[in-house]
Parts: C-alpha cells; sequence; structure tokens
C-alpha cells in the first residue's frame, strides 16, 4: 500500500487488502485538513475586513462667531473620527488628530498659524481657539469638514 506524498492518505495497489480502519483514517485526516483550512480563511477573512479600517465622512457646519475656551465648537461624529480637516470657505483649515490636545488652524493666503486646544470624548470633538476665525466658527461661514473615522471600533 501506498501513501499519498502531501497528507499520507491511503493508496491502494491492486494487491491490497481494503480496509474500514483505513478509510476511518483517512476520512479523519482529511476532516482535520479542512477544518484548519476553514480555519485559516475565517481568520483571513477577519484581517481583511480590518484593511482600510476607515470610513469617510463628509459634512458642513455654520459658524455662529463665538470663540475661546468658554465658547468651544464641537461636532458629534456617527463613528469614532481618528483625523479631522476642517476648511472655512476662503481656504483656511484646521487638522486634528485624535488624541492630539492642541491643533494648528492655517489662515489662508497667509504663512500665519493658530493654536487651539481640542477635546476628545467618544465620537465627539470640541475644539477652541483665540478668535472666531481661528477656531473655523466666523459668523455665518459655511464650514466643509472631512473626517477619517475608525471602522474597526
Amino acid at each position: 500500500m501506498n501513501k499519498t506524498p502531501n497528507y499520507d492518505l491511503t493508496q491502494w495497489e491492486q494487491s491490497d487488502r481494503i480496509l474500514m480502519t483505513d478509510f476511518n483514517a483517512d476520512n479523519a485526516k482529511l476532516d482535520a485538513i479542512l477544518a484548519s483550512q476553514q480555519a485559516a480563511l475565517t481568520a483571513q477573512g477577519a484581517a481583511i475586513a480590518k484593511c482600510g479600517n476607515c470610513q469617510l465622512y463628509f459634512t458642513t457646519y455654520t459658524g455662529t462667531g463665538t470663540y475661546g475656551t468658554g465658547s468651544p465648537s464641537s461636532l458629534t461624529f456617527p463613528g469614532q473620527p481618528c483625523f479631522i480637516l476642517i476648511q472655512s470657505p476662503e481656504g483656511s483649515y484646521l487638522i486634528a488628530l485624535r488624541g492630539a490636545a492642541v491643533y494648528q488652524a492655517l489662515m489662508s493666503g497667509t504663512n500665519s498659524y493658530f493654536p487651539g486646544r481640542l477635546t476628545w470624548s467618544g465620537n465627539t470633538v470640541s475644539w477652541n481657539g483665540d478668535y472666531a476665525h481661528s477656531q473655523m466658527n466666523t459668523k455665518d461661514a459655511v464650514y466643509r469638514v472631512l473626517a477619517l473615522l475608525a471602522a474597526d471600533e
């Protein structure tokens, strides 16, 4: 009697006596191999699901003109934000990275950066600056917001 090279399964020759124990042993080997392959495919599927583990989210808001520590701006997202970009109508922008306590707002047409403070809580981020324009909250201005939300949270 011969065995297959990869899984050591029984290969009978014409003169061999065929036994039920050989069949059962081969079936047990095949079952173990298939179970192992299924587990590997399940693990691979879970890993693939985490690839590109972010979701793009776009929204807008209209500024109220308030600013400072007593009047923070805030946004609540449908998922946990990891990165936020806010752009003013004239092209100034604010970038916020999850966990950072401060941001820098770059004012359009200048090389001026204005610092501000960030607070993160679940799906909500709040920020405040020393001026309405650096807090991205100029009265009646419509701001565009692009966020990357964690899809694996």
